[in-house]
């Protein structure tokens, strides 16, 4: 953990240095005040020099007011390192976490990660900002000190010597017990940010179900866990503080017993004021051993999210770009499916959902997907877009293998538009600009205005100022829709994915859709995948979809007249229908 920190501190020397010079400028002013009171008892009182009271006490403040000088230098230059640092860490941590692939956040909950970037990175902030640079002050005053102290008194200061490697391994045995219990601590936590996410992202459906008493349930179930994971790791903590403290007893006890034998025996080994000195020698030796131990849970909290931060760190993304990835530009917009099999699970337990598939999107074309739930429809998309690595065969556009180009330029040339519309809390114009953010105003009111969006925009109290909300809940569905396909017009990408654009919409809200959706797709290859058979009659072809496997392809009327599974699904949802046409849906 501290090497890793070290790397991220390396580049601020300058305020390192300042902050080590103030360091060294304390530990030095530590033997001063002590000194003073040695010469004090053993010189001016006995001598009953008035004369020196006044200096002495000058003394004493002057390095009062030094000691303070110096502790804000190196306590402001350690935090703005720490703080620097910890940025630095948790910027680092949320760019990685930014590059995993899909398959990594299917395993992992929201909450979780949250705690990794915010929690996680909280806790490691204390030990950066107050352990580590603190450790560094304490190890270089305790060094100093313990040397001074050897040329004082050789003989007291080695037996004192000798009790620190206990002090040392009581840390190192307690130190795996707090770190695995605070590792616990964490993952209590993660769990109640997990929880605390779902339920509020999900509050509708909380209210929906007035499933409320079950949350609040199963929410202080989880905090009774983090109470106890708590309460364990405070009984390791509460203990190893008074171990240390009775090793530090003991050698004050020897120091009181040992010294004072020698001051009585009057042969200058000790004096009255020596021993008062070294008594003070000792409190400023065993400061920094004291902090230790205070430091200890403080550090092995840390330890426990540094695991966690490093866990998620050392994770590398299934789908990356390869080296010498180009940018893909697309010419006519042909996308060709060839032998490709493919599965959610590992390819070497799971059996596939996808196997030896193939399949073309003409240029310019649209070509709609249809078949039961489960058929692996939606899949297709997801490999277009390569969420996901195909396990064998390949997929290309314009004859680019998608793993040979980088997956920004792929998705730049790819609009989506889906059921559950993905918009983020902000304004109107936000969310428009999201995919092209340097498009101008005129590029932004053509869009709506082509999505049909921009009359009900101008209408909201702040035109295309106003905020939408989390996931645009001010919006109806059929606004929010149109604000889906205003986005992916502005973005003008060069193929389109369809993914049951319209299956939750009332009749009006679709005839606005299908209305925009027409200019969306002009010209543009698409795939549409599709329930509802009304919203893909009129598809330049239709591919039939089971268990992962094309068994229909051909326009609405060759599908209907070969009366196959096509046949099936459209008696089945129009069985008024059977010898007629499906109806238009305007």
């Amino acid at each position: 953990m501290f090497s890793r920190l070290f790397l991220h501190v390396r580049g601020q020397w300058p305020l390192l240095l300042a902050a080590w010079a103030a360091t060294g400028c304390i530990a030095a002013l530590q033997f001063v005040i002590p000194r003073l009171t040695q010469y004090a008892i053993d010189h001016v009182i006995p001598k009953s020099d008035y004369n020196m009271l006044l200096p002495i006490a000058g003394g004493v403040m002057l390095t009062a007011v030094l000691l303070g000088v110096f502790g804000y230098t190196s306590s402001y230059a350690f935090a703005k390192v720490g703080q620097r640092t910890v940025l630095d860490i948790r910027t680092s941590l949320y760019r990685h976490l930014q590059s995993l692939d899909m398959a990594y956040f299917d395993r992992k909950r929201t909450g979780e990660l949250m705690s990794r970037v915010t929690s996680d990175v909280n806790q490691l902030q204390q030990m950066v900002s107050a352990g580590t640079m603190g450790i560094l002050t304490d190890a270089v005053t305790f060094i100093a000190i313990a040397c001074f102290m050897l040329y004082q008194n050789v003989q007291l200061t080695a037996v004192l010597l000798a009790l620190f490697p206990l002090m040392l391994l009581a840390a190192r045995l307690y130190g795996g017990k707090l770190r695995s219990s605070y590792r616990n601590v964490q993952e209590t936590v993660a769990d109640m940010s997990g929880q605390l996410q779902d339920s509020l992202s999900q509050i509708r459906l909380v209210k929906t179900f007035a499933a409320e008493e079950r949350e609040n349930t199963r929410f202080a179930e989880l905090g009774e866990a983090n109470k106890e994971a708590n309460l364990a790791a405070t009984r390791f903590s509460a203990l190893f503080g008074p171990a240390i403290d009775l090793l530090q007893y003991v050698g004050m006890a020897f120091v009181l017993a040992f010294g004072s034998w020698q001051a009585m025996r009057g042969n200058g080994e000790m004096t009255a004021g020596s021993m008062v000195a070294y008594l003070a020698y000792l409190r400023l030796l065993q400061n920094p051993v004291r902090r230790f131990s205070r430091l200890m849970s403080t550090m092995q909290q840390s330890a426990a999210a540094y695991d966690r931060i490093i866990e998620t760190m050392n994770t590398s993304p299934q789908v990356a770009d390869r080296d010498g990835a180009r940018e893909l530009h697309v010419g006519t917009g042909e996308v060709v499916f060839k032998e490709v099999t493919f599965g959610y699970g590992d390819p070497s337990k799971d059996s596939p959902l996808l196997c030896r598939f193939n399949l073309v999107l003409q240029p310019g074309k649209t070509t709609a997907l249809v078949g039961s739930s489960g058929a692996g429809k939606s899949t297709l998309a997801h490999l277009l877009l390569r969420y996901y690595d195909v396990w064998d065969g390949a997929i290309s556009v314009d004859g680019m293998d998608l793993r040979e180009v980088t997956q920004a330029s792929l998705r730049r040339r790819i609009g989506i538009v889906t059921q559950e519309t993905m918009l983020r809390s902000g304004s109107v114009r936000e969310n428009l600009l999201y995919g092209r953010p340097e498009a101008s105003e005129d590029e932004l009111l053509q869009a709506a205005k082509a999505a049909c969006a921009h009359e009900f925009i101008e209408a909201l109290p702040s035109g295309y100022d106003t905020e939408i909300g989390e996931r645009g809940v001010r919006l109806s569905g059929g606004q929010k829709q149109r604000l889906s396909i205003a986005r992916a017009l502005l973005a003008n990408p060069a193929i389109i994915l369809l993914d049951e654009a319209t299956a939750s919409l009332d009749t009006e809200s679709e005839a606005l859709i299908q209305q925009a959706l027409q200019t969306l797709l002009h010209g543009r290859t698409c795939l549409v995948i599709a329930h509802r058979l009304s919203t893909v009659r009129s598809a330049d072809r239709i591919v039939v979809l089971e268990g992962g496997r094309l068994i229909e392809s051909g326009n609405h009327e060759e599908l209907l007249e070969h009366g196959g599974r096509y046949r099936s699904l459209y008696e089945r949802q129009f069985p008024q229908g059977k010898q007629t046409e499906i109806p238009h849906e305007t």
